[in-house]
């Protein structure tokens, strides 16, 4: 068993090759406390079958025998691996004879909520089953009575337009055409990644910019769906924009993306077209040039620009009730939380009262 340094470059992290091949991330002090780590716990894995062990494998045999297709889904090997740890770890704690609700709960305690959302859906069905063949008595399946835990507060530094600039240039030297691109368009139009990717040629007609915005798709459906629209004349910096990224998109094998980059000749099997900037190459490409600028795990995300895109326009003068319209928010609250953590404009004062 071999421990490597984190790739990620994480404080307290190492990556450890276990005897299977597979790498495992384990936090740690030091490297040797990390090995340390994976040893237990795969001394743990490998112990001999207690009787919650056993009814674990039986029921996933039942599992991948009803359902062979499960053989192959990644996902699957994840839900069985959990399965058998809960097993492990729950034979110290009770006897299948003997469990009580409240050993769940206490043992639901002591996992982490990402824990809890991979072990959930299997867990719950293997109680079951146990309960229907009788083989636990229970009042009730107490999976369903388990509260989740609440997900930390992620805090992320605001992307600055110093930030942001240091980012266009840094790209620039790594020759991420394409980013630049997405940093710029987001920049002059709020949209996220996932809009931006899908952007094509055939949006842009009549001299304007035309945008159904997917995720108000997916919130409130094709007919209440947030439709924007720019008229390139009236906007130039953006239209000095897409004149670039038809540039780049005709040196890029003529990709019908608005964003294209330099990619593969070979047939991209996930892609329409080999040279389209996806959402994941865009935060990969961005992580890695703002990390040359941020060297802190709470650096910004590409999202980011969304929300130092919403300061501008504020600084600008818009009302919230527009900026809103812009980012496809539902209400003005939503839009309020992106404004958080950056210069606010003062509203100046021009009534005075009297005592």
């Amino acid at each position: 068993m071999k421990v490597y340094s984190d790739p990620k470059r994480r404080p307290g992290k190492w990556r450890v090759k276990l005897p299977s091949g597979k790498y495992k991330t384990i936090t740690a002090a030091s490297e040797a406390q990390a090995l340390h780590a994976a040893q237990t716990a795969l001394t743990a894995f490998e112990a001999p079958p207690g009787e919650w062990l056993e009814l674990a494998n039986r029921h996933i045999h039942r599992r991948e025998t009803g359902s062979p297709d499960l053989l192959n889904k990644a996902k699957w090997r994840g839900s069985k691996y959990m399965l058998r740890k809960f097993a492990n770890t729950f034979e110290l704690s009770c006897k299948p004879a003997t469990v009580e609700m409240t050993h769940f709960l206490d043992m639901w305690d002591t996992l982490t909520r990402h824990q809890q959302d991979n072990l959930r859906p299997e867990l719950n069905r293997f109680i079951k089953w146990c309960m229907l063949s009788q083989l636990i008595v229970l009042p009730s399946n107490p999976i369903d009575l388990l509260d989740k835990k609440a997900l930390p507060t992620k805090k992320r530094q605001r992307l600055t337009q110093g930030m942001f600039d240091g980012v266009i240039r840094t790209a620039r030297d790594k020759g991420y055409d394409g980013l630049i691109q997405a940093c710029k368009l987001s920049l002059l139009t709020t949209l996220r990644r996932s809009d931006l990717s899908k952007l094509k040629w055939d949006d842009i007609r009549d001299g304007a910019l035309f945008v159904t915005v997917s995720k108000s798709i997916a919130s409130r459906g094709e007919v209440e769906a947030s439709r924007l629209r720019w008229e390139l004349q009236k906007h130039p910096e953006l239209l000095q924009e897409i004149k670039e990224c038809r540039r780049l998109a005709a040196m890029n094998r003529d990709c019908p993306f608005v964003l294209s980059h330099f990619g593969s000749k070979r047939p991209a099997k996930t892609k329409e077209h080999e040279c389209q900037m996806t959402p994941d190459l865009i935060s990969k490409q961005f992580t890695e040039c703002i990390r040359e600028l941020v060297r802190t795990d709470d650096h910004p995300t590409f999202h980011e620009v969304r929300s130092l895109a919403a300061a501008n326009l504020e600084r600008m003068g818009a009302p919230g009730e527009t900026i809103s319209k812009i980012m496809s928010h539902t209400d003005e609250a939503t839009t309020e939380l992106y404004l958080v953590g950056h210069d606010r404009k003062f509203f100046d004062v021009n009534y005075s009262n009297t005592i």
